[in-house]
């Protein structure tokens, strides 16, 4: 019987680097623990400039993941623009939703709300 076979996920550079890392401070800390054992210390600048430089690393891959991710949807978008332009005859998607709001309004009110005389205060305890 025919068996569909899943096609195979392709291991990136990120996966290999994050595999790395994982391993990494895997055998960091059993070795840190073991130096505590023996020792009764560790090396806290070691320890803190490990973690540090490896945290750096995984945020830069974050930041790269991300925007990878935002450029991919901004073509997707292009492409939906284009499929639509080509659907609706060359009419964008924004144009159904435009409307000449351009009319002039007049019914403002004519009072001036900033005179001498609506500023103006009431008693001299309040000018103060």
């Amino acid at each position: 019987m025919g068996h569909k076979k899943t096609p195979k996920r392709k291991i990136g550079v990120m996966d290999i680097i994050l595999i790395f890392i994982a391993v990494t401070l895997i055998v960091f800390t059993v070795v840190m623990i073991r130096t505590f054992w023996l020792y009764g210390a560790i090396p806290d600048t070691l320890c803190t400039c490990v973690f540090a430089v490896l945290g750096t690393e995984c945020g830069a891959m974050a930041w790269i993941k991300t925007t990878k991710d935002r450029y991919r949807e901004r073509e997707y978008e292009k492409e939906d623009r284009e499929y639509y332009d080509r659907q609706n005859g060359g009419k964008a998607m924004t144009d159904n939703k435009k409307q000449d709001t351009t009319e002039e309004i007049t019914d403002f009110p004519q009072q001036d709300t900033f005179n001498g005389e609506d500023m103006a205060a009431v008693d001299d305890e309040e000018a103060e």
